[in-house]
C-alpha cells in the first residue's frame, strides 16, 4: 500500500464514522417521532415471520399480531401471501363481531416496510378506522415486541421441526401461542405467565409435566393431590 493510501485511512474512517452516527441519530430521532403519534391511540403491532416450512422447501409465511391485553395472535399463514390474501386477512381482522383489530378497539397498527403489505391492506384498514404507521428503516426498536416474538417462535419452534404442508404449520403455531401465554415465563414481567392457570396457586403436591409438540414445549406445575 502506497504512503498516501495509509495517511488516507484515519480520514476514511473518521467519515464513516461521522456517517454512522448521523444514521443512528436520525432513527432514534424518527422512533421517538413514531411513539409520540401513538400515544393517544389504542395500538397493536405486526410483523412475519418467513420460513422454508416443509419438506418441499416451500417457504410459508405467518404473520404474527400482538395486542397489548391479550397477547399474541397469528393472522395470517399462507404460502404467497399477495394483495388478494392481505386484502381477505384485512377484512377478518376488522370484522365488526369477530375481527381481531375490532374486538381490542385498535385503533393504530404498527408495521414494517415489508412488501408483504400491498395498498389494499392499508385502504381497508383506514376503512375500518385502523391507521397503518410504518417503522422507520432500520429501526427494529420501533417495532420491538413483535421482532421479540417472531425471534422467539422461530428459534424456540419453527427452527427445531419439519413440516408437511400448512395444516401442519398452522397447528405448530396454534399450540406455540398456547405455550407462551399459559407456560412459557416471560424475564420482562418478573419471569411471569402473561395468562396464568390454577395450577400456579398450587404449593403442594406432586410435579406434572405438560408436554406440546411431542416434547419440545414442557410446562411443569404441581398438581393437587
Amino acid at each position: 500500500m502506497v504512503p498516501e493510501a495509509i495517511d488516507q485511512i484515519p480520514t476514511f474512517l473518521d467519515a464513516r464514522r461521522a456517517a454512522a452516527a448521523q444514521v443512528l441519530e436520525r432513527s432514534d430521532q424518527d422512533e421517538r417521532s413514531l411513539l409520540g403519534r401513538l400515544e393517544q391511540g389504542v395500538l397493536t403491532a405486526a410483523d412475519f415471520a418467513t420460513h422454508v416450512a416443509d419438506i418441499r422447501a416451500r417457504r410459508d409465511s405467518a404473520q404474527a399480531l400482538m395486542a397489548e391485553t391479550d397477547g399474541y395472535s397469528f393472522a395470517c399463514v399462507h404460502a404467497t401471501p399477495d394483495d388478494v390474501v392481505m386484502a381477505q386477512v384485512a377484512r377478518n381482522l376488522t370484522m365488526t363481531d369477530t375481527g381481531f383489530l375490532a374486538q381490542h378497539g385498535i385503533t393504530h397498527l404498527i408495521q414494517d416496510n415489508d412488501g408483504k403489505y400491498p395498498p389494499t391492506f392499508e385502504r381497508i384498514l383506514y376503512t375500518a378506522g385502523v391507521e397503518s404507521v410504518f417503522s422507520p428503516v432500520a429501526a427494529p426498536n420501533a417495532n420491538t415486541h413483535s421482532e421479540r416474538f417472531i425471534k422467539s417462535v422461530q428459534d424456540e419452534c419453527l427452527d427445531r421441526l419439519w413440516f408437511i404442508g400448512e395444516k401442519a404449520l398452522r397447528l405448530v403455531l396454534h399450540e406455540y401461542v398456547e405455550h407462551y401465554h399459559r407456560e412459557r415465563n416471560h424475564q420482562g414481567i418478573g419471569h411471569a405467565l402473561i395468562d396464568p392457570g390454577p395450577e400456579v396457586k398450587i404449593s403442594e403436591g406432586g410435579i406434572h409435566r405438560r408436554k406440546r409438540l411431542g416434547g419440545l414445549l414442557n410446562y411443569y406445575h404441581r398438581e393437587a393431590a
